[in-house]
């Protein structure tokens, strides 16, 4: 019955979530504070400030680019697991271990490269733990955490005249 109830009110939440993402898409550009994030997708600006340090502006790059790709196909790999059961307030919840090839990483390209590849495989294993693809989800940038619905539809009706206004 509870199950029951909880289906029935969450289902058209979720249904309104997906269209508003879906408009967000669609809406995109800028600097926007609300926006779609890919959870698990990394960020090419550590790859290419580590590349800078030791490579010429272009060299810099190409060779960003590559190592960031990759690595996102690292991340996605789902053969690859560097996760670990601990436990935390009483609650079992998955670390990063000392991975020998995060390990490698950190000390090739430095401690910003190597928060952004764990930072995308925490997304990923919170987002999506058993696809190990990326997933769109509403984001607060300027909170750095999830957008509730409620934030997103004020930020689209604030967002409305000035698309009018543009056209």
């Amino acid at each position: 019955m509870c199950l029951m109830l909880y289906n029935k009110i969450s289902y058209p939440l979720i249904f309104c979530l997906s269209h508003v993402t879906q408009g967000f898409v669609e809406l995109s550009g800028g600097r926007a504070h609300i926006g779609i994030k890919r959870m698990g997708e990394l960020d090419l600006k550590p790859f290419l400030n580590a590349c800078q340090r030791s490579l010429s502006k272009c060299d810099a790059q190409v060779s960003a680019v590559t190592l960031c790709s990759e690595w996102q196909d690292q991340v996605k790999n789902t053969d690859w697991n560097p996760f670990k059961r601990v436990m935390v307030d009483g609650k079992q919840v998955r670390a990063i271990e000392d991975d020998e090839k995060l390990r490698k990483l950190r000390d090739e390209h430095g401690q910003e490269v190597y928060a952004a590849v764990t930072q995308a495989l925490l997304e990923i294993n919170e987002y999506n733990p058993s696809g190990g693809y990326t997933k769109k989800e509403l984001w607060n940038f300027k909170a750095g955490r999830r957008a509730t619905l409620k934030e997103a539809v004020l930020f689209v009706l604030k967002q409305w005249p000035m698309r009018k206004r543009k056209r």
